[in-house]
Order: structure tokens, then C-alpha cells, then sequence
């Protein structure tokens, strides 16, 4: 950025402070923006051969760059296949140039859910990388970190996962050997007196990048979900923010981030709670997580840990970033295993408010919460706020994944069970039909295996005696409620099962009831068959 100089024009100089005034800010995306549009604006400009010229090369990467940091993937996608053709044009296809346009290509790929072709071209430059240019230089490294991340996200897991592992073992023993020995150069170097300022840097960045691959490390260990892998995780995670902490400070996003990596490995390994997907948020059931028993001094460790997290990311990122409510939801199954239910809902409020406001009230990470929400609430004995939960969980997965969808049911399941507790029997029996008619869709000839489904006929059953109580009086809905568990019992379970001659009985009460003794006289014959 030019400082002003005499005779420039006023509104060129304001136009290029706007990026220096955002830059002090917190996350710097507005500089990053003002860059991009910049980029772009030049490269429009550009004659064809100053754009293949090194130069423009140079720049066409730096904006692809910048467009991939801002998930703009199909405009950075063709930027980043302009550079790599280009190389391959002039420089071959084994040069170390060519082959780390061909990695931040494959890359950016991967980001943008592309996997297959990420996984292809990744491969293919990995190939190269080692023939050409050695298993320890850096390129070979970088294509080998973006196959360890490539590898968590797709294909057979149990292959992919021990590939994974070798691959994030050969960076971090290659990076931490070349640490070691330019640690060793720098210090003969002191010790006879020389200045070093390049030295340094290239120090200070080695050691950066060695802890990255620490991190990536880690990161494949968690996945493992083994007690000794998290243990493992749990060692390489403390010095990666501990370097970090003398490397770049403790406000420093990649510091904070990983303190909450640290958090959560912890809280993991100390507790054997249901592992979390790092930078994700906790399953559906909280109710599975076990009461706190032992590695106390872990789970304190956890506990500080996240908290500071949670601090320094609510004054870098702000209170609504998904890392942040990531950490807020992670506190949350802390208080849990602590038996702290209290104030396990109360951090949950709070990440469920601002991921409606950042993710939007639909997306997963929010009805993953809402559900978790439901359950907590309803241990407090907030009947009100856990059918609010799980009514928006509900209406949410229903518009995003369809009735067809298991965890669509298991929200309608504990809806209906919710607005029974409270009374709401008509509505809990609306509920319980449209259950049944999911799940038989969803399991077909295997429903009758199914414990929900079972359950769900019991249920009705259950609501129908409730409607047909004198108080009520709702005896016709009654009747249609127990003769649509009839109709999936034999379907799913077979006439003479115990379960739908109980069902059979039900009808034959309420038809008798009613005083309609004709209708109900085939039933009674089955039953006096049936039970011999």
C-alpha cells in the first residue's frame, strides 16, 4: 500500500486506507476482500502475455489464493488451473514450481468438496513429488499434509485413516529432524559471533510449519477414537500450543484454536465421553455421556483450557464464530459430564442463538444443538423450553433432510413424547402416526426389528386408551389410533405376535364401546383362533 505523495488525489489516498484500517482489525477479511477485488480488477487489465509472464503468474496464484481463503472455490479453481498450465507449458511437469501449482490446485479442490479429482491429482503429484524432488523437500511435504486432510473426509475409513497416519508421521519426523538441525546451525553460528537475521526467519518459519503438522497430527490420532491415540493427541497437542504461545502469542488465532483442540482432547481422553469431531459439533444424544468418575486432574485441565479458548476466541472471532460456538458447545458436554446440567443448557442457549444468526436456523451444527437443548431441559424439568427444542429440531430436519430421514424421526420421536408428558395428547398422537408411517418407510420389511417402531406402536396404543377416557372423550380418534397400530403390527410384527393381539383387543374395546358389536365380532373370532 502506496503512502500518500504529493499531488495524488485525496479520494485514491482514502480508497487505500480503508484496507489499512481493516487490517488492524480482528480477522483482517475485509482486507482481504479489498485484495481480492484489487487482484481481480488487475488481472482484468492485463494483456494475455503479461499474465503468463513469471510476474503475472505470480499474481494469478496470489489471487486464487485469495479467493480460496474466502471459499470463492470456482473462481479460484480457475485461476490455479491458468498457473498450473502454464507451468507445465514452460517448466515441465516434474518442475518444483509445476508441482506446487498442481498441490494448491488439488487443495483448493478438496475444500470445495471435489474429492475425487483433489484425491487423483494429489496422488499423481505425490508420485512425482518423491521421484523428482526428494521425500524430504518441502513440496513433497505440502502434498503429503494435503492428502492427510484429504483422507479424513472421504473412501474407506479404516484404510484411509492408517494411510493417513503414515503419511502425518513422515511429515512431522521430516519437519522436526530439519528443525533440529538449522536449531543446531543457528546455535554453532552464535557461538562464533555471526549475525543471522535470514537465518532466524527461516528458523521461525520451520518451526511454524513443524507444528502445523504436529496439529495434523493430532488430528488423525482423535480420529482413531482409541484411548491410546487420544493420550497421544493429547501429548502432541500441548507442545503445538505451547510453541504457538512463544512463536506467536496467546491471542493469536491459530493459538486460540488450538487451545480448543487441546480442550477437547482432553475432555475425551479424561472422561471416555462420545468423541467430537474437531471443529464440529456434539451428537444428538447427550444422555449417553457418563457422570464425571475419574481423571479429575485431566478434566480440570480441560475445563481451563476451554475457558481461556472460549475467552481469547469471543475477543478475536467475535461471539458468533463457529469455532467459538464450537468451544461454547464442547463447555457444554464438560458441565454435563460434571453433572452440572445447569450450565451445560445455558452454554447451549447461547451457541444455539448464534448459530441461528451465523449458520441460519436449518443448518446441522444448529438442530444438533437444539436436540441436545431438548434433552438437557427436559432433565431440568422444563417440559415448555425441550418441546420448543425439539418442535424447531423438528421443523428443521424435516425442511432439510426429509420424513425420510432417521434423525428427522428421532426428533418427531421425542417430540411426541414431550407433548405427551404435557398433556397434549392429540397432538402427541398426530406425532406418534406420522412416526410410524417414517419408520415403516424408512425400514420397510425390517421395521419389525426396530425398537422405535415397536415402541411407537405401544404408543399409540397407550395414547388411545388415554383419548377414550370418559374425561377426554375423543373415543372415534381413539379408535383410528389403535387401528392404525393394528395395521403396522401385523405388517411388522405378524398376526400372532403377542403385541398385535393386544392391539386386536384394543380395537375390539372401543368398537364395543361404541355399541358397534358387528364390527368388532371378526376380531374376536381371529383373537379366539389366534390364542388357540
Amino acid at each position: 500500500l502506496h503512502a500518500r505523495r504529493p499531488g495524488d488525489d485525496p479520494r485514491r489516498h482514502r480508497a487505500q486506507r480503508r484496507p489499512q484500517q481493516a487490517q488492524r482489525g480482528h480477522d483482517g477479511e475485509e482486507l482481504r476482500r479489498w485484495l481480492a477485488a484489487s487482484g481481480r480488477a488487475v488481472l482484468q487489465r492485463m494483456a494475455e502475455e503479461e499474465r503468463q509472464a513469471p510476474q503475472g503468474l505470480e499474481l494469478v496464484r496470489h489471487v486464487a489464493d485469495l479467493l480460496d481463503s474466502q471459499a470463492s472455490y470456482d473462481e479460484a479453481e480457475t485461476l490455479y488451473r491458468e498457473v498450473l498450465a502454464a507451468r507445465e507449458r514452460t517448466l515441465g511437469k516434474t518442475d518444483a514450481k509445476t508441482l506446487g501449482a498442481a498441490q494448491s490446485l488439488g487443495a483448493s479442490l478438496m475444500r470445495a468438496g471435489k474429492l475425487g479429482e483433489a484425491t487423483e491429482l494429489l496422488r499423481q503429484c505425490l508420485a512425482r513429488c518423491s521421484t523428482h524432488l526428494g521425500e524430504q523437500h518441502s513440496g513433497t511435504l505440502a502434498v503429503k499434509s494435503s492428502l492427510v486432510d484429504l483422507l479424513g473426509q472421504g473412501g474407506d475409513q479404516s484404510a484411509a485413516s492408517d494411510e493417513a497416519m503414515r503419511l502425518a508421521r513422515e511429515v512431522v519426523d521430516v519437519r522436526r529432524t530439519k528443525h533440529s538441525e538449522l536449531v543446531a546451525q543457528r546455535d554453532e553460528l552464535v557461538a562464533q559471533g555471526a549475525s543471522m537475521p535470514s537465518f532466524e526467519a527461516e528458523l521461525s518459519e520451520l518451526n511454524l510449519t513443524t507444528l502445523e503438522a504436529m496439529n495434523s497430527l493430532a488430528t488423525v490420532l482423535e480420529k482413531r477414537e482409541e484411548p491410546a491415540s487420544y493420550a497421544e493427541a493429547v501429548g502432541l497437542l500441548r507442545e503445538v500450543v505451547a510453541g504457538h504461545r512463544q512463536a506467536l502469542g496467546d491471542r493469536h488465532p491459530k493459538t486460540v484454536t488450538c487451545m480448543a483442540n487441546l480442550g477437547n482432547a482432553l475432555m475425551v481422553c479424561a472422561e471416555q465421553l462420545e468423541p467430537l469431531t474437531r471443529g464440529r459439533f456434539c451428537p444428538d444424544h447427550l444422555t449417553s455421556m457418563p457422570a464425571c468418575t475419574q481423571s479429575t486432574g485431566a478434566l480440570e485441565e480441560a475445563f481451563r483450557v476451554s475457558k481461556e479458548a472460549l475467552a481469547c476466541q469471543r475477543e478475536i472471532l467475535g461471539p458468533h464464530h463457529p469455532s467459538t460456538l464450537g468451544t461454547l458447545n464442547n463447555l457444554a458436554t464438560l458441565y454435563h459430564a460434571t453433572g452440572d446440567v445447569t450450565a451445560a443448557c445455558e452454554h447451549l442457549n447461547a451457541a444455539a442463538e448464534g448459530l441461528r444468526k451465523e449458520l441460519g436456523a436449518e443448518h446441522q451444527h444448529t438442530l444438533a444443538v437444539l436436540g441436545n437443548i431438548g434433552v438437557l431441559e427436559e432433565k431440568l424439568g422444563n417440559l415448555e423450553a425441550s418441546e420448543a427444542a425439539w418442535r424447531e429440531c423438528f421443523t428443521g430436519r424435516r425442511a432439510k433432510l426429509g420424513m425420510g430421514n432417521s434423525k428427522t424421526l428421532t426428533a418427531l420421536h421425542n417430540l411426541a413424547r414431550i407433548c405427551r408428558a404435557r398433556g397434549k395428547l392429540v397432538e402427541a398422537a398426530e406425532c406418534n402416526v406420522e412416526m410410524l408411517e417414517g419408520m415403516l418407510a424408512l425400514l420397510g420389511d425390517g421395521a419389525g426389528q426396530n425398537g422405535t417402531t415397536v415402541g411407537c406402536i405401544s404408543a399409540l396404543l397407550e395414547l388411545s386408551h388415554e383419548l377414550a377416557d370418559e374425561s377426554v372423550g375423543k373415543i372415534e380418534m381413539a379408535e383410528r389410533l389403535v387401528c392404525t397400530a393394528l395395521a403396522a403390527a401385523r405388517k411388522c410384527l405378524g398376526d400372532r405376535d403377542d403385541r398385535t393381539i393386544t392391539c386386536m383387543k384394543g380395537v375390539v374395546v372401543l368398537l364395543r364401546r361404541q355399541g358397534k358389536d358387528g364390527e368388532a365380532a371378526p376380531l374376536v373370532e381371529e383373537i379366539r383362533l389366534l390364542e388357540g
